[in-house]
């Protein structure tokens, strides 16, 4: 109700209101005084010549009509008063700066309202006003705002403008003064519309501001400040970014259930949804709320897949929408035979399967933060991508033999043209420690048993940088550098997920790392 009647009130005078870029009718700030106080307000013209016009003032009480108070023929000596304020007021000019005065002695409690000036050509017709000056007498003890509230404007802008605005609320006498600036710089094109009385006694009041586009781009941040006897408050309105995210849709597998991960990266506004579909039919998920870190958002949205259904291999879908836009990702479950653990005829020699041709192969360190935990194992991750992964089988070597990882289905990756297999492998922290000791992962050719598989040999000589949390290198055994940067472009986030071993926020600065470590290969 009581906002209802802030912009009631406002409508009435910014309808009676009109400000130029041209013309303007600067006036004094507001101004709160006891009773027996003298007053004395100002209106300084710009824009146009005072002495070619008549110059009023006005005044509005609270829930009030408009009331007259008198006019000056400038330049002149004509001076004509309302009755009822003749002796009350004076009213005076100074012609050298283009400037009136309204000057009010013995002040009283009904003196307090908004005084306006306004120009007029003619006797009965005000053609611009000043923005007025709210006044007000009180023997009350000032009480500061108790908050200020910004907002803007919902949407775009309207013919390259947008609009700001403030709410100062719980303040006691009914007087403030609204200021607006950027980049230290003053803001005079605002409107400061009169306070409201709420039931409690206490004061509210609104303004807003007009920005053009261009200005707002560059600024970034406007700063609006109320000034009141009690206390004054500033708050800051930062523009809003807008920034669309990276979405990934990476598996997880548990036993028997299969999660799928849509992980929202990078994004700003920090309001999305998310719509999960199996083969085109809308399907429960859970979405995180955003999480915010350097101004941008990161979020996660999870589907829980039964394995049979996992198995079937249907297509599903994580849908985020974002400021207007629709990002689509998809994913089906690719099942390869040869792939899977615990075989014990491909545990000492090559798998036997089609004819692939040139796997790429990564190994992940152990973390910093793995090798000082009192855990007694570290795990080691293997990433393989191949056009054809089901030629391929990941096998990890210590001692002369091969053995078997965790290893997960292969999933598309790289636009559907690319697809990745991931191997985790537990070691004692001991072995890993020992010097000289070395694993390796192998993609190994089931076509053909004589061939040199694709593999990354690794060893604690590698030893992750301490701010990182790991160690990578910048060149294959047999591999290109761009192969190697697209595939830990698109896959390093899945390692972590995979491994299940570090926090939320770890997972994605750690992925953020990998990226920047990439530019410097």
């Amino acid at each position: 109700m009581e906002l209802r009647t802030v912009w009631s009130l406002a409508l009435v005078v910014f309808t009676q209101s009109v400000w130029c870029e041209d013309v303007k009718l600067d006036q004094s700030p507001s101004q709160v005084k006891r009773p027996g106080d003298t007053v004395k307000l100002v209106c300084q013209t710009s824009g146009f010549t005072m002495t070619s016009f008549y110059m009023h003032w006005i005044r509005q009480k609270q829930g009030k009509a408009l009331e007259w108070i008198g006019r000056v023929n400038c330049g002149t000596t004509n001076i004509v008063y309302a009755d009822s304020f003749k002796d009350h007021f004076t009213l005076t000019e100074d012609v050298s700066t283009s400037t009136q005065y309204l000057e009010a002695r013995s002040l009283t409690v009904e003196d307090s309202a908004v005084y306006y000036c306004a120009r007029a050509e003619h006797c009965d017709t005000f053609d611009y006003w000043g923005k007025g000056t709210q006044v007000t007498v009180s023997n009350d003890v000032p009480t500061a705002p108790s908050s200020l509230l910004t907002f803007s404007q919902c949407g775009g802008e309207v013919n390259k403008v947008s609009t700001l605005g403030c709410l100062a609320t719980g303040f006691s006498p009914g007087s403030v003064t609204f200021k607006w600036t950027s980049g230290g710089s003053d803001l005079t094109d605002f409107v400061q519309y009169p306070t409201v009385q709420s039931d409690g006694g206490k004061y509210m009041g609104v303004s807003h501001i007009r920005i053009q586009q261009k200005d707002w781009d560059k600024t970034k941040t406007v700063q609006c400040a109320v000034e009141h006897p009690g206390g004054n408050k500033e708050a800051n309105i930062i523009k809003r970014v807008v920034q669309s995210p990276t979405v990934t849709l990476m598996p997880v597998p548990s036993g028997n259930t299969q999660y799928l991960v849509c992980m929202i990266e990078d994004f700003a506004p920090g309001i999305f949804t998310v719509k999960w579909k199996q083969n085109n039919k809308v399907v429960d998920g859970t979405t995180l709320p955003g999480v915010q870190k350097s101004g941008l958002y990161s979020a996660n949205s999870f589907l829980k897949v039964n394995m049979t259904d996992w198995k079937n291999k249907p297509e599903y879908t994580c849908e985020v929408v974002h400021h207007g836009k629709t990002i689509i990702e998809k994913i089906t479950n690719v099942n390869c035979p040869s792939l899977q653990n615990g075989d014990s005829s491909t545990r000492d020699k090559s798998p036997k399967a089609g004819s692939g041709e040139h796997p790429t192969v990564v190994v992940n360190l152990p973390s910093e933060e793995e090798l000082k935990s009192s855990e007694k194992k570290v795990k080691l991750a293997c990433l393989m991508t191949s056009s054809t992964p089901c030629d391929y089988q990941i096998k990890w070597r210590s001692d002369g033999t091969y053995h078997d990882g965790i290893t997960s289905p292969p999933q598309k990756i790289l636009n559907g043209s690319t697809y990745l297999v991931t191997s985790v492998l537990e070691i004692t922290k001991d072995d890993w420690e020992k010097e000289g000791f070395q694993v390796t992962c192998a993609a190994l050719n089931g076509s053909d048993e004589n061939s040199v598989p694709k593999q990354k040999t690794v060893s604690k000589a590698q030893a992750p940088e301490p701010e990182t949390g790991f160690a990578l290198s910048c060149r294959e055994e047999g591999d290109e550098d761009d192969e190697f940067k697209s595939l830990w472009s698109t896959t390093s986030t899945f390692i972590f997920l995979f491994l299940l071993s570090f926090t939320y926020s770890m997972l994605f600065s750690l992925a953020k790392v990998l990226l920047r470590l990439l530019t410097k290969c």
